[in-house]
């Protein structure tokens, strides 16, 4: 994975404009609603308005790839974890201060109950478990096993991929790398 383009300076600001003005027009909601049918598509609509733009521009990227319809799937619910613990833009920021600043020990705030985290640590709560929280949420409205696997390991390295997983997984990583 390439770090180097997500920590940019030029990535972070267009990502924080991005975020102050991103929304999705109708022909755009229609489109997600077509590749996720109506149970995945009620947990795509639980996201930020930001984070639904986010994932638009992911599905986008990897359609360029003739991606097939569990990829792009993937693409579009990766951060539907984020949902369970909603973050401001400020959150966002205070996530990448703090990686950069204090990597370690954001995995162990990562770790802490969410219920008796201090309100600086939940953001970190947030990144750290979001995919394992966005695999939970799919399995249950009956998204495949590849696009649950895709969403739980999109922010790891695995030591192994399940059959004919690896390349769908490079190409998801880039493009949320991209955007």
């Amino acid at each position: 994975m390439n770090e180097r383009i997500r920590f940019t300076p030029l990535y972070r600001v267009r990502q924080f404009f991005q975020a102050l003005t991103a929304e999705l027009n109708t022909d755009q909601v229609a489109n997600v609603l077509a590749i996720l049918g109506p149970e995945l598509f009620s947990v795509f609509r639980q996201l930020s308005r930001d984070e639904q733009y986010h994932a638009w521009c992911v599905w986008q990227d990897v359609l360029a790839s003739q991606a097939d319809g569990e990829l792009q799937q993937a693409a579009l619910l990766h951060d539907c974890g984020k949902a369970r613990l909603p973050l401001t833009l400020f959150d966002r920021v205070w996530i990448v201060i703090g990686k950069k600043l204090f990597a370690r020990q954001c995995k162990l705030w990562g770790q802490l109950p969410a219920k008796t985290a201090k309100r600086w640590q939940r953001p970190f709560i947030c990144a750290e478990r979001h995919p394992a929280w966005g695999a939970e949420q799919i399995q249950a409205k009956h998204a495949s096993e590849k696009v649950v696997w895709l969403v739980a390991n999109h922010q790891s390295v695995p030591d192994a991929f399940p059959p004919n997983y690896e390349e769908d997984y490079k190409i998801l990583i880039a493009a949320d790398n991209r955007h």
